[in-house]
């Protein structure tokens, strides 16, 4: 059984326990894995990138930063991202909100071909607001814009949204309230 929620993933088992007559049948046409679908053809399109990745991989192998990995655990992230470390990144550890949110923010100021955003949560409160108008800022200033966020997550806020769009920024939901096949799960 594979659902989207731990809420989905509960109903269908308090059902198929209290009811199992009426639940098995119902779970076999709503509740099935719908995904199977698209996993297929992800795996389909990833082989056409196998090329571009390789030759990727190629174009880069100068820039490929090397550690001594006693524990493997750079090994390990590497291979989980399917990638190697590279020179010249940095990383900073952020404790809190507030530094977390200042470097965003001084990111965005930094930013001068394109900024990508994506966040589960986003409201129409100061926090977003600030960064609404840091991202129509950079919008207007030529910087190609993109904001991803969750609809459920985020709740009601089409004004917020609208606001954004008019000031050229590219906006986006994860449309999981979408369609009838999302209703039971």
């Amino acid at each position: 059984m594979s659902t989207r929620t731990s809420q989905g993933a509960i109903a269908w088992i308090v059902s198929l326990n209290a009811i199992p007559v009426a639940a098995v049948p119902a779970y076999w046409v709503f509740g099935r894995d719908k995904f199977r679908g698209y996993i297929n053809l992800r795996q389909q399109m990833s082989l056409g990138f196998n090329d571009e990745t390789e030759e990727l991989r190629t174009k880069v192998a100068p820039y490929v930063q090397t550690f001594n990995d006693e524990n493997g655990v750079y090994h390990a992230a590497a291979s989980i991202a399917h990638f190697p470390y590279f020179n010249s990144n940095a990383t900073e550890l952020l404790i809190n909100g507030e530094a977390t949110f200042e470097s965003l923010f001084a990111g965005i100021d930094q930013a001068e071909k394109y900024i990508l955003v994506q966040f589960y949560i986003v409201r129409d409160d100061n926090l977003g607001r600030k960064l609404q108008e840091k991202l129509i800022a950079k919008a207007k200033a030529g910087v190609k814009v993109w904001l991803l966020y969750d609809e459920i997550g985020s709740g009601n806020i089409d004004s917020y949204v609208e606001k954004l769009q008019d000031g050229g920024v590219q906006v986006s939901a994860f449309h999981s309230t979408q369609g009838g096949g999302n209703r039971f799960q």
